[in-house]
């Protein structure tokens, strides 16, 4: 796999505000046997922030591209010019998206590439605040609200439905699932988050 910087055929516009956007956000494709046939776009308020393509050697390879994007509402949208997506007729291509906190990388959405002409996943890059300090104590605006949701579930694998208090019980063992979104931007407080998140 490609891991180093941008990858090929990534190519990064310039974003509607200076320093690049305040969020490193990765793209992870593992490309069919016609990568070329594959391009992507970023969104955010209808603008396109960031762009790229499959022009590679790297035939059901994956490949990783690195953007710096803006936190906020974003539109994923992946193409394929032959109208056969990624999965399943020449190959088993899929692709996922990761938000890099410090030293994780935090999956904010994935395809199983079983698409058409396109296919579009909205979802959020959160809002990484980086305070001197760097501790998850809510700050003297928030009222102490960082909290975990009481009425919120997420899925685990083999478990079925639990919730921040069956996580808070759990870290032990269960700790790695703070590096998925969904689960912490519900448990915020468990996963020690807080101030990753307005």
């Amino acid at each position: 796999p490609d891991f180093c910087g941008s990858g090929e055929g990534g190519e990064l516009l310039p974003p509607p505000t200076p320093e690049n956007g305040d969020m490193t956000i990765r793209l992870d494709v593992s490309y069919d046997e016609f990568p070329e046939e594959t391009s992507w776009e970023f969104r955010q308020g209808g603008e396109i922030v960031a762009k790229g393509d499959g022009l590679t050697e790297r035939k059901g390879d994956l490949v990783s591209y690195t953007y710096r994007l803006n936190s906020g509402p974003t539109d994923f949208i992946m193409m394929d010019t032959h109208g056969d997506g990624l999965c399943c007729a020449h190959g088993s291509g899929e692709y996922k998206i990761f938000a890099i906190v410090g030293n994780n990388s935090v999956k904010l959405t994935e395809s199983n590439g079983e698409f058409e002409d396109e296919e579009t996943l909205p979802f959020t890059i959160p809002n990484i605040h980086s305070d001197d300090d760097n501790n998850n104590s809510p700050g003297p605006e928030d009222d102490g609200a960082c909290e975990d949701s009481e009425d919120e579930e997420f899925m685990v694998d083999n478990l079925g439905n639990k919730d921040c208090d069956w996580l808070s019980g759990n870290m032990a063992n269960f700790d790695y699932l703070c590096l998925f979104f969904d689960v912490a931007v519900k448990c915020k407080a468990t996963c020690e988050v807080c101030s990753y998140f307005e």
